[in-house]
């Protein structure tokens, strides 16, 4: 056989269920709101990377501007080092003339 619940027992369930619903109805609406959010925070933070890409090929071009870029040497030009290890390097002696004398 079943069990009939009390008045008392029925009110406090019904009071329980109105409480959850009320309470998963502000859930909904805030998970709503939370994903609305997360689509904006995503859009936004695709825009930022496209702007932060678009700002290092600026950096680089200036850097490139500023700084100049090495360019790699051609066939018919030969850089200084390789010509000077032709010739024997010219030992410079240095005078002693610009050195202060020794105080005792």
């Amino acid at each position: 056989m079943a069990k009939k619940l009390s008045d008392t027992v029925i009110a406090q369930r019904m009071q329980e269920l109105r409480n959850l619903k009320i309470l998963h109805e502000r859930d909904r609406k805030q998970i709503r709101e939370l994903k609305a959010e997360n689509i904006a925070l995503r859009a936004l933070e695709a825009e930022q990377q496209a702007t932060i890409e678009t700002l290092k090929i600026q950096i680089a071009e200036l850097q490139v501007m500023v700084f100049g870029k090495k360019k790699p040497p051609t066939g018919h030009h030969l850089p200084n080092a390789i010509l000077d290890t032709a010739k024997p390097p010219e030992v410079r002696i240095r005078s002693a003339g610009h050195c202060r004398p020794l105080v005792p």
